[in-house]
């Protein structure tokens, strides 16, 4: 398919898809100058989209695929570097949940203050 098919199937920009192809996350196939996607690059998308969901860097993700393509899909050292990007991520989620558990502790506090203030 072309590129504009592709941003159609996948619901995303022409910009989104330029992108991943200049840091090299996608690489379509050439043929006569012109780009073509198929399926694999349909996965490869669908796989970015579901690691930044995930919170995974556009960087990490390209380490991830470059990896993938060196050791291959399943390999014990794929799944080794997936599981700690993940881990890493969970730290990081908690570590921002509990500086916004002691914020909004702040703020009520803070909340609490003025209304009794307010009420004197």
């Amino acid at each position: 398919m072309r590129i504009g098919e592709f941003v159609r199937t996948l619901n995303t920009t022409l910009d989104t898809v330029r992108h991943y192809e200049e840091i090299g996350l996608l690489s379509p196939v050439r043929n006569d100058n012109k780009k073509h996607y198929y399926d694999e690059h349909l996965q490869a998308f669908r796989t970015i989209q579901e690691l930044k969901d995930a919170g995974l860097s556009l960087e990490d993700i390209l380490l991830l695929f470059e990896l993938k393509e060196s050791v291959g899909c399943g390999s014990e050292v794929l799944i080794r570097e997936v599981t700690a990007k993940f881990e890493n991520q969970i730290a990081t989620l908690d570590a921002q949940m509990q500086a916004l558990r002691i914020r909004r502790d702040n703020l009520r506090g803070t909340l609490d203050e003025l209304r009794r203030v307010t009420q004197e």
